[in-house]
């Protein structure tokens, strides 16, 4: 029963999300970075291509808000819909049915009848809450989503802005967004109980294929 409160009432990003909604964002300014040619790059290439980092991640960081709040009124939305089926199933076999149908397969095999049973009866013991609506800390969990995607793109270009000479400050946002990708991708692994090398690795190695676009197309 707690179990299924604490999940109709999330909408805080836990750690793993916000840390990879800066990873989506790290990626996605590497993919416009990674384009640019230094050989053939002048300023009005740079700029365009700093637009274009720039919009994409505004615009992803307000698509990821709007999918994530959804998803989570969803969910909200899902266990409100479990919560009405156990009341109003016709026997205990139904409800006790309706409740294995939303747990986790795991949780179903570690659970005796009884207790399936029992958190079946204390459910149906618990008054109907209303049905889910659109909240303000929904709004939040977006804004924080939006924010997360568009800060992370402003470390990768800001060389862009300081450093005069295109060669340097390609090589340096480079750096910056590999940096982010390894520290970004151990503490990803650590949250999600996966070893912080092997994420850290596996991050910076997808940012240096990235990298190597650039020396391809002349950088």
């Amino acid at each position: 029963m707690h179990h299924i409160q604490h999940v109709a009432s999330h909408t805080a990003l836990e750690p793993s999300d916000r840390i990879a909604e800066v990873l989506f964002g790290v990626i996605m300014v590497l993919t416009f970075t990674g384009s640019l040619s230094v050989a053939e790059a002048g300023q009005g290439e740079v700029t365009e291509m700093l637009r274009g980092a720039l919009g994409c991640n505004i615009a992803w960081g307000i698509v990821d808000g709007f999918i994530f709040v959804m998803a989570s009124v969803a969910e909200r939305r899902r266990t409100y819909l479990v919560g009405r089926a156990i009341r109003e199933a016709k026997d205990g076999a139904s409800a006790v049915e309706a409740l294995k149908n939303w747990l986790p397969a795991e949780a179903v095999a570690l659970l005796e009848p009884a207790s399936l049973e029992n958190m079946t009866r204390r459910l149906q013991a618990v008054p109907q809450a209303p049905a889910p609506h659109l909240k303000w800390s929904d709004i939040r969990t977006a804004i924080a989503v939006f924010f997360l995607v568009f800060l992370s793109t402003l470390p990768v270009i800001a060389p862009f802005f300081f450093v005069g000479e295109l060669h340097r400050a390609l090589r340096l946002s480079h750096g910056i967004a590999l940096a982010m990708l390894f520290v970004l991708g151990a503490a990803y692994g650590r949250t999600t109980g996966q070893p912080p090398l092997r994420g850290a690795l596996l991050m910076s190695g997808f940012g240096i294929a990235l990298a190597v676009m650039t020396l391809m197309l002349g950088g």
